[in-house]
């Protein structure tokens, strides 16, 4: 079988620990590869650790399309009985198995080891779940074959199910509370009705629609002319970038495929390559195949546009957000990127996997220099002397080098103009570590060697700022402290 037939895209990998409380019923915790694919594992390791010895039951699950999830359920299901029989005859058991990708063997040994390395060898059991189109497999450790683990493991499902909605969009599994996570930290700018049925929506920044009284109230949907009897900046952009119209292709759900066209072109603008529409082309061509494949549905319609005008725009477009990297002044289209950013990096390690040869230094891979105090320390004590300006410049200087020695910060702008201020560095984000994504994709830092305590207007200059840019994350590096009332704020 070949491997490409177990890429584990479009599914959602889920941990739930069940523990029955005294009235009856079943409390659960999760962690879900929507919330952390980056680090799915650890994340699992650390909730085990704290649920140990007190949950009642803890289920492992895969959902996603039938066929897919078949696949990996039965690739599982047979390296597990397998295990099982090697420790009948007190063999060892073998936890690799190269038939499944880098996230579903990670899932895989993470099954068995709740199995078979406990204080003693559990029974393995295992269920599929149906839905129509899509089904949950899960797997849990039981005390024989006929023991009532599955009445546990019914209640827990439908519990979960009951709270995050999951449902088929396009090939991709989502849930609620990963569709949810794209609202955060957009601003509410009104409550509107819908022109023919009346019914109101929420309008957040971006065009976001969160529906009012609705079951599931968010899927990515955007206000667009409909709404507002004219084309938004964020609708010209949706249009330019669609390659229905030269490769005639239509890619439903549109805003899905959105999503992941904008996560790509990021990709896009990190990598060392200077793209051109020769070179652009058969990348983005690899992409789209790899959307078809494991995203969104695709519909043939017919084509008007050259594809190498296409390629040239998208090319444009490249260039454009790296120089809004840079620095350059261009809020509306790349902010709402950085927005978006904030919760569907989760799929930068899928793009990358498949992409990686076409995208050369997107992510960063390599091991920073081993941090020399010494070199810090020389910068420091440089900056102070020489002129005010010449201080600053040696002051962001250590600065920079502080920066550089972040695995997965990239520092691209310096001197950055944001309106009418100015900040003294930007980096990009180019990690495949979910705790540095907490902080967003793109970073300003601000330097004061300053010889007396900052006061909140840098503060509020500072937040100012990022409002303006749409970034998550903000550094301050003081020669001295902040007065004690913006340290409150």
């Amino acid at each position: 079988m070949k491997r490409e037939e177990m890429g584990s895209c479009g599914l959602i990998f889920l941990y739930l620990a069940g523990q029955k409380e005294e009235n009856g019923g079943l409390r659960i915790r999760k962690v879900d590869s929507c919330q952390d694919i980056l680090d799915f594992s650890g994340q699992v390791r650390v909730l085990r650790e704290e649920v140990s010895g007190e949950a009642d039951i803890e289920l492992f699950c895969i959902l996603g399309r039938s066929e897919r999830v078949e696949k990996i359920f039965s690739v599982i299901d047979r390296q597990i009985q397998d295990n099982f029989q090697r420790i009948l005859k007190e063999e060892e058991i073998e936890l690799e198995n190269e038939e499944l990708d880098f996230f579903a063997r990670e899932f895989s040994v993470l099954i068995q080891e709740h199995i078979f390395c406990g204080e003693y060898v559990r029974y393995p059991r295992s269920c599929v779940w149906s839905f129509g189109e899509w089904e949950l497999a899960g797997f849990w450790a039981g005390l024989g074959p006929e023991d009532e683990g599955h009445l546990l493991a019914d209640s827990a499902v439908s519990l979960w199910m009951s709270y995050e909605k999951p449902m088929l969009f396009g090939k991709q599994m989502m849930i609620q509370s990963f569709e949810l996570r794209d609202l955060s930290g957009r601003k509410i700018l009104g409550a509107v009705p819908e022109p023919d049925s009346g019914q109101w929506y929420l309008l957040l920044e971006g065009g976001r629609k969160l529906r009012l009284g609705e079951e599931v109230p968010y899927i990515g949907e955007r206000a667009g002319m409909r709404d507002f009897g004219d084309a938004t900046v964020t609708a010209v952009d949706t249009i330019i970038n669609n390659p229905v119209y030269a490769y005639g292709e239509l890619y439903e759900p549109q805003e899905l495929f959105e999503e992941w066209h904008k996560v790509f072109l990021y990709l896009l603008a990190l990598s060392d390559k200077e793209w051109t529409s020769e070179n652009i082309a058969p990348v983005y061509e690899k992409f789209l195949d790899f959307v078809k494949e494991h995203i969104c549905l695709c519909h043939k319609v017919p084509a008007f546009l050259e594809k190498g005008m296409f390629a040239e725009c998208l090319a444009i477009n490249v260039e454009n957000l790296r120089g809004f990297l840079k620095g350059r002044e261009e809020p509306v289209v790349s902010k709402e990127l950085l927005k978006l950013l904030n919760s569907r990096y989760v799929y930068i390690p899928y793009l990358w996997e498949a992409l990686k040869k076409e995208l050369p230094g997107a992510v960063c891979e390599r091991q920073i220099p081993e941090f020399a105090p010494e070199r810090l320390k020389k910068y420091l004590c440089s900056a102070e002397e020489g002129t005010a300006y010449e201080k600053g410049v040696r002051w962001e200087k250590a600065a920079e080098y502080y920066v550089q020695q972040i695995c997965g910060l990239r520092i691209t702008g310096k001197r950055v103009k944001t309106g009418f201020q100015e900040i003294d560095l930007s980096a990009v984000n180019v990690s495949l570590d979910s705790r540095l994504w907490e902080m967003g994709s793109y970073i300003l830092i601000e330097c004061k060697n300053w010889s007396e305590k900052a006061g909140i207007e840098v503060i509020r200059t500072l937040v100012h700022i990022c409002a303006y840019k749409g970034n998550k994350t903000a550094f301050y590096l003081l020669q001295m402290a902040l007065h004690k009332t913006p340290v409150r704020r």
